[in-house]
């Protein structure tokens, strides 16, 4: 049993290092030199990896296969982490702690229920390519008239 789970471990880290290959590779080609580039683990197996560039204000979100020598762009995700109003959203401490634990986040501005100004973050770290199940861990922060937080909840 030991065996398999070792072999099962190299395999997994074996194809990491080849998607992080194949998504440098992509890097490269880019027009502009990414500021992050990054490799996560897709769920249930060793042969899927969301590969993730950011190029300025946007993250490119790659589903790689690294069997198949396979590299398929699926999205382009926005974030106005430069945003005015967001900047000061990011100055919350709760914000900054996220920011700290995220490690590809995505703000986004928009209104909430109540009507108020609604700032959410989420982590491109977590929703998954092959699963159908949105972002799982996403703050929202509820903004008063001035752009301050008044609130902060999960969704």
């Amino acid at each position: 049993a030991l065996v398999l789970a070792g072999a099962y471990v190299g395999v997994c880290e074996s194809n990491r290092l080849a998607a992080g290959v194949m998504l440098r590779r992509e890097a490269a080609s880019s027009v502009a030199a990414p500021s992050f580039d990054h490799v996560f683990p897709e769920p249930f197996g060793p042969h899927r990896f969301r590969g993730v560039l950011r190029e300025g204000d946007a993250y490119k979100v790659y589903l790689i296969e690294p069997f198949r020598g396979r590299l398929e762009l699926k999205s382009t995700v926005r974030t106005r982490d430069q945003d005015r109003l967001l900047r000061r959203v990011r100055e919350h401490p709760t914000a900054r702690r996220l920011e700290w634990f995220f490690k590809a986040p995505v703000w986004v501005l928009g209104k909430g229920e109540n009507g108020r100004s609604r700032a959410t973050v989420y982590d491109l770290r977590f929703p998954s390519l092959v699963l159908d199940r949105g972002n799982p861990f996403e703050a929202a922060f509820e903004l008063d008239g001035k752009g301050e937080v008044v609130s902060v909840g999960w969704r």
